[in-house]
């Protein structure tokens, strides 16, 4: 695998375009999409996403991409990454050095699929 998608939707905006535009700058070879929060099941279904970027999680974020980081639920400073099944709860916030680690790592991951 080349290429990997990574939908990003998380709340707030703002967070959101950042973190797409840091994910293609940083990591030009994936595919970064960018959606509403409340169009991510139906995205999740149409595109298929490896790596899922919210701040909601739902049965589809749950169940369908490789890769899912859940930032900020309800405003709540914490963070919950889920790789391949196994979840980590991370209090506090996250850099983008350990965004890029989750893209890296999931990449490797789905070349071994």
């Amino acid at each position: 695998m080349d290429s990997m998608r990574i939908m990003v939707a998380n709340e707030p905006r703002s967070y959101r375009e950042v973190i797409a535009e840091v994910f293609q700058q940083l990591r030009p070879e994936h595919e970064v999409i960018l959606t509403m929060p409340d169009s991510l099941d139906a995205e999740i279904i149409r595109l298929d996403p490896h790596l899922v970027v919210c701040s909601q999680l739902s049965m589809a974020v749950q169940t369908h991409p490789f890769t899912w980081v859940l930032l900020y639920p309800g405003g709540e400073t914490r963070v919950q990454i889920c790789i391949n099944g196994q979840t980590m709860n991370e209090p506090g916030d996250i850099e983008f050095s350990n965004l890029i680690t989750v893209v890296d790592r999931t990449a490797r991951l789905m070349q071994q699929v």
